[in-house]
């Protein structure tokens, strides 16, 4: 039996005080592993050592994304080659755990389920207000724990890896990791792990805390990246409908055509529309109207929100 009943990973690129913070939010326990894999910030890994401190240092087993290519991806693989503990919990670098995060957590330790969602809290940085990226995992959550029919929308409309508790021996055992592109790169491991996992369960209390910044990720899409979550998308379509039943499948499928709305909305033009039509075709993915769905038209709408 492992030593340890969490392995906390975060992948952390050239934010160091806010890594600090996040730390911080974690206590200090002997059956907690914190592992920090590093995308490369410094050229010398000295540096990020001596930014971090000898305390910090004391708490944490630091790695470096091995690899020449920047990525989260590639750095939660490598924090998962290192992680010992019955669940991981994934923890980017510039957001925090509550401050009662493991008082909940500690209610699953020996749950029977592979995956528990918790319902997240986001804030805006730096006036503290809320956010809004927490919205559609908490309705989703929620509307789950109200009807267990709704089970499937968690399994698969949950992309990000964080506010969950992953059983890794799941991980370990069907060899799910992330994929190692510059966007999206969280899609297909959160889609695989929620279809193989034999049970999920999930809890209304936040344990996870997102932070919104103007300079953080997601709210910076270039083409190329856009490009490269049809891609994903694409892939996770397929995986989707070559396993799942046709019902299920209509019900937790993205609307195909929401992508070039989507494209059009963003400012892409018509290359990236063309480039969709041409990948459809060629993976025999068709565009229905009746299939659109009044779900598509609300999360359009939380799309156009969130980009302002």
């Amino acid at each position: 039996m492992s030593e340890y009943t969490y392995s906390i990973i975060t992948a952390h690129y050239n934010t160091p005080g806010l890594l600090k913070e996040m730390l911080d939010s974690i206590p200090d326990r002997r059956d907690i592993q914190l592992i920090v894999v590093d995308d490369n910030s410094f050229d010398d890994p000295c540096e990020l050592e001596s930014e971090l401190g000898s305390e910090v240092m004391g708490r944490i087993e630091l790695y470096h994304n091995p690899s020449d290519v920047h990525g989260a991806g590639r750095c939660r693989n490598e924090g998962l080659s290192h992680a010992k503990g019955k669940w991981v919990l994934f923890v980017d670098a510039d957001d925090i755990l509550t401050e009662n995060a493991f008082e909940i957590l500690d209610r699953y330790k020996d749950a029977a389920e592979d995956i528990v969602y918790f319902v997240p809290q986001s804030l805006v940085l730096p006036d503290m207000t809320e956010g809004s990226r927490h919205r559609t995992y908490e309705k989703l959550i929620k509307e789950y724990l109200k009807d267990p029919s709704a089970e499937d929308m968690v399994r698969y409309r949950l992309y990000a890896p964080w506010s969950k508790l992953i059983r890794r021996e799941l991980l370990d055992k069907l060899k799910i990791r992330f994929d190692s592109c510059c966007w999206s790169e969280d899609v297909m491991f959160s889609v695989k792990a929620a279809y193989y996992a034999d049970k999920i369960a999930a809890c209304a209390d936040p344990v996870y805390i997102i932070t919104q910044r103007q300079q953080s990720l997601t709210t910076h899409v270039s083409a190329y990246k856009y490009q490269v979550s049809v891609w994903v998308y694409v892939r996770e379509y397929l995986f989707l409908k070559d396993r799942l039943d046709e019902e299920t499948f209509k019900k937790v499928a993205e609307w195909p055509g929401g992508k070039i709305v989507r494209a059009l909305m963003g400012g892409y033009g018509l290359p990236m529309v063309r480039y969709i039509l041409r990948l459809y075709k060629k993976y025999g993915i068709e565009i229905k109207l009746k299939d659109m769905g009044g779900e598509y038209i609300r999360s359009s709408l939380e799309f156009l929100a969130n980009r302002r």
